[in-house]
């Protein structure tokens, strides 16, 4: 049996002309899994984006060339060149191996401090600034992105939807009751609010399969 995915991407656009928006948003009906994707102005065949922890990566697209590096360190197997398109990483005690720059994007990084969730978490893209919680608000918060450029992120902590994305920007998000006999369990219900900062989608697969 061969297992073959579908892809939906359900686009809702708050507020204004997409060309206007800073953020583009990506959410799962789940409000656990999200993709940010921070920078609009790239490489049209390099698309970057964070998770809500701020880890980055990239999807490419298109015809590519690809350099992988070779070096006995941190970096080895990671991307080199891509196209025309050149990488960096960080080399110090700290953030050993992270990405530091790629094209005209520099990413910098919090200091190690243990104990402290914003620890090596990406800090700055560019001159855009990304905060996190902290470890006093709770796991269902602790070391998720609070706000990026001034944008503001919560999730809920209660019993029901606990961890999930509630809140970006002006836009709030519902979902319905955690039920495991029912369906809609713990999806979306409903969104709500106006943001021309942010383009905010909701991707669903559709798992279908096939023989």
């Amino acid at each position: 049996m061969r297992k073959e995915i579908a892809m939906l991407c359900l686009l809702l656009l708050v507020g204004g002309a997409f060309a206007q928006t800073e953020l583009i948003i990506e959410v799962e009906p789940n409000g656990k899994d999200i993709k940010i994707y921070p920078v609009m102005d790239m490489d049209q065949d390099i698309t970057f984006y964070i998770n809500q922890y701020g880890n980055p990566s990239i999807e490419v697209s298109g015809n590519a060339t690809f350099q992988w590096s070779e070096y006995k360190d941190a970096t080895e197997g990671k991307p080199e060149k891509i196209n025309d398109t050149r990488f960096s990483y960080y080399n110090n005690l700290d953030h050993n191996g992270f990405l530091a720059s790629f094209g005209d994007i520099e990413l910098t990084y919090y200091d190690r401090m243990p104990g402290v969730a914003n620890s090596t978490r990406l800090h700055y893209i560019n001159d855009m600034e990304i905060k996190y919680f902290d470890v006093m608000e709770g796991p269902e918060k602790q070391g998720k992105i609070k706000s990026i450029d001034g944008v503001k992120f919560n999730y809920y902590y209660g019993f029901d939807n606990r961890g999930k994305l509630s809140k970006v920007g002006f836009l709030r998000i519902y979902y319905n009751m955690e039920d495991p006999g029912n369906g809609s369990s713990g999806k979306i219900d409903a969104i709500e609010g106006n943001d021309n900062r942010i383009a905010l989608h909701v991707r669903y697969g559709f798992n279908q399969h096939h023989k």
